[in-house]
């Protein structure tokens, strides 16, 4: 199954793009203050037409990181292509 996703938000400025960021992290951020008891759940997720998934908290969590840590080297990247030298704590 191939699937396309459009998804489009206006950001006409800086503060309107920080509220959007703050916002769609807003998940992550509760799991992150959960109780770290709940390191030791497994999730299980169930998407119709596909095998479940059934994952660790700390194995999701790590994901989570990683992709973050990809976002972030993007953004550096675009900004070296514009010759800009990104902040030293991006």
């Amino acid at each position: 199954m191939n699937q396309e996703f459009h998804i489009t938000r206006e950001v006409p400025d800086p503060s309107s793009l920080l509220a959007l960021l703050e916002e769609c992290h807003r998940p992550t951020q509760a799991w992150l203050e959960r109780p770290i008891a709940d390191l030791d759940k497994v999730i299980r997720c169930q998407i119709p037409g596909q095998p479940e998934r059934v994952n660790s908290a700390p194995w999701i969590l790590g994901r989570v990181q990683e992709h973050g840590i990809h976002h972030r080297m993007q953004r550096v990247m675009h900004l070296r292509l514009l010759d800009i030298e990104p902040p030293a704590t991006m």
